[in-house]
């Protein structure tokens, strides 16, 4: 199984972004990491989708917050996992 990494949560943003606006500005990389080790541990995918989810909503690790964000990181997720 494919583990998550920092940079990827960062390129998607980045991404979206470019797409719908706003500011790519890091709040705190230390969140991002965190986050990373979790989900790599959790083999569970409904279990890592909701802990991504709450991740980014709640600890706020980018300065723009929306949410085609969190709805694009989930189907990353998601597709990484062949669920969707």
């Amino acid at each position: 199984m494919e583990e998550f990494t920092v940079e990827q949560i960062i390129e998607i943003h980045d991404r979206i972004i470019d797409k719908y606006g706003g500011t790519g500005r890091m709040l705190n990389t230390g969140t991002l990491e965190l986050l990373v080790y979790k989900l790599n541990r959790k083999k569970d995918i409904f279990r890592q989708a909701a802990l991504f989810l709450h991740s980014i909503a709640a600890q706020h690790p980018f300065l723009t917050e929306i949410k085609e964000q969190l709805l694009q990181q989930q189907k990353m997720c998601s597709k990484r996992r062949d669920i969707i």
